[in-house]
């Protein structure tokens, strides 16, 4: 939805209020008064703004104040590339974390935008707390809040906030409990608080009290294994099923 001043001619900054209000729920971007950008971290200050600028549009359920809607391609994209700081031009995933900073997957670097400026996390083979490899194919928050990422060939990383530094788990042909391949697909907590990840050799939990993974593989002998290898998206229903999506076994 875009949601303009009477003074705003939608192109320049507005003499008050905002110009416009893009894409939905948490993950929008606000141009405020005075032409800056601002990335909120919580949609009640969002609707407390439509309140003020728009009551009409705030009496309205939450949903339909927040669905994006295509009419007469009046969707307008603002673009971030190499030139504003972003580290790598593909991106691979993106994630809002619980503090509204946005994180990107590229494949040389984790990137964490504050809406103004990139902080990029690379491998650095001079520094053994540095990302395990530069090229990122996954980004996860926990509960906790701690950020975790997936790398291409490189395994699990987990980000201490406090130092900046990243714990590794990484495969291992000589340990059962370890990471079952260092081709880290996808990432996902359960409501339980369990984290999955999903791998080029099948599905791993994580059992943060002891560092151990449980792997669940494909097995061509066992029909009710795994239809496939590599892991790429998971997901758990409303009734507490657990879905796995495989690379080529449906």
């Amino acid at each position: 939805q875009h949601m303009k001043s009477p003074n705003c001619d939608g192109a320049s900054p507005c003499e008050s209020g905002p110009i416009k209000v893009m894409s939905y729920n948490v993950l929008c971007r606000i141009c405020d008064k005075d032409g800056y950008d601002r990335w909120p971290q919580r949609l009640p200050h969002l609707q407390e703004m439509i309140a003020k600028y728009d009551p009409d549009l705030a009496d309205r359920p939450r949903y339909a104040a927040w669905t994006p809607r295509a009419r007469d391609n009046d969707i307008r994209f603002d673009r971030l590339a190499v030139e504003d700081g972003l580290s790598e031009s593909a991106i691979h995933c993106m994630l809002q974390d619980s503090k509204g900073f946005m994180w990107f997957a590229t494949e040389d670097g984790l990137n964490k935008y504050d809406g103004y400026a990139f902080t990029i996390f690379r491998h650095d083979p001079q520094d053994s707390a540095s990302l395990s490899e530069s090229f990122v194919r996954c980004i996860h928050e926990d509960p906790p809040g701690a950020i975790w990422a997936g790398t291409w060939n490189a395994g699990l990383n987990r980000l201490e906030a406090a130092t900046g530094e990243f714990t590794h788990y990484r495969h291992s042909a000589d340990n059962p409990d370890c990471l079952s391949h260092d081709n880290v697909l996808c990432l996902y907590t359960d409501r339980a608080g369990t984290l999955w990840g999903g791998t080029a050799a099948g599905l791993d939990r994580f059992e943060p009290t002891t560092g151990r993974f449980i792997h669940y593989q494909h097995d061509p002998a066992n029909d009710h294994s795994l239809s496939d290898y590599a892991v790429v998206s998971i997901h758990q229903d409303t009734s507490g099923q657990l879905w796995v999506g495989t690379w080529s076994g449906g």
